[in-house]
């Protein structure tokens, strides 16, 4: 919260679970400028990314996630790609340009995988499944609900006439087996969304990948 104090910020929303200890609400509270929105335990992370986007009136809406602090001027480079840089979705690549695939998390691996295939190898490894990133008010009307599942908005903003690069690069922690699963599944059903477009290479026939395999993992 300090951190993003320092940025020239409209508002901030903060997103918590219904069950935060007392200690975290208190927090949350002290400062009258912040909206505190709640949300189930068991909500997905998209899920809290889709309500959240849906209480804000800002021209950009910076995420980041509060078990992963980010240095300030880290995150200033975000709003900055959409302010002034001209994108409309500003995504985190959080392996960067040098970290070599073998050393890279599944999440990375995957993100890399779905924007090769949809023909953005510009975007490497940035994912609207690993904050921080930043979206325009006409990326939010466009993609806001699609933010439930992140993977697949992030189709629909390549596909769409939105302006999608890489604002920046944070690393992002590996996740857990469980969470792990739960990302697997959500980028297969990305390339089921991409597939039924019908407009990217993953149309052509693929006789070195068996691409039924995102029916086992969805």
């Amino acid at each position: 919260m300090r951190r993003l104090r320092q940025l020239p910020l409209s508002e901030i929303i903060v997103a918590i679970p219904e069950d935060s200890p007392a200690e975290l609400l208190q927090a949350a509270h002290a400062d009258p400028d912040v909206t505190v929105v709640f949300h189930p335990v068991t909500a997905a992370s998209g899920a809290v990314l889709a309500v959240a986007a849906k209480s804000s009136k800002a021209d950009t809406v910076l995420f980041v996630d509060g078990e992963n602090p980010v240095e300030t001027v880290r995150m200033a480079r975000f709003v900055w790609a959409c302010d002034r840089g001209g994108l409309d979705v500003a995504l985190n690549d959080s392996a960067g340009r040098f970290l070599p695939f073998y050393r890279r998390n599944g999440t990375q691996r995957l993100a890399e995988f779905l924007n090769r295939s949809l023909q953005r190898r510009d975007l490497r490894a940035g994912s609207l499944t690993s904050p921080p990133f930043a979206l325009s008010r006409k990326a939010l009307e466009e993609i806001g609900e699609d933010l439930v599942h992140p993977a697949r908005a992030q189709v629909a903003a390549i596909f769409s006439s939105l302006r999608v690069g890489i604002g920046g690069s944070v690393p992002v922690a590996e996740a857990s087996s469980d969470d792990g699963v739960q990302e697997r599944t959500a980028f297969a059903e990305a390339w089921k969304k991409a597939l039924a477009s019908g407009d990217s290479r993953l149309t052509f026939p693929d006789r070195a990948r068996n691409r039924e395999v995102l029916e086992e993992w969805t």
